[in-house]
């Protein structure tokens, strides 16, 4: 069991929507976000994944 976790630098990522649901892959390089952000223009919102390296960078982003 972990009984202490220090994170010295940690990584805060302003994804622009509403979070849903959020998970790493099996081998902890890549992080999916998943969530709704209002559609650019438009009133209505639309159901976004978006992929992350481990520092935060974004590797694709996905409308469904």
């Amino acid at each position: 069991m972990i009984t202490q976790c220090l994170l010295l630098d940690p990584i805060l990522i302003d994804t622009g929507m509403m979070v849903a649901q959020i998970q790493w892959n099996h081998c902890g390089s890549v992080l999916a976000v998943a969530g709704s952000q209002r559609a650019l223009g438009q009133e209505k919102e639309v159901n976004v994944v978006q992929f992350y390296n481990p520092f935060g960078e974004v590797y694709t982003c996905t409308c469904i």
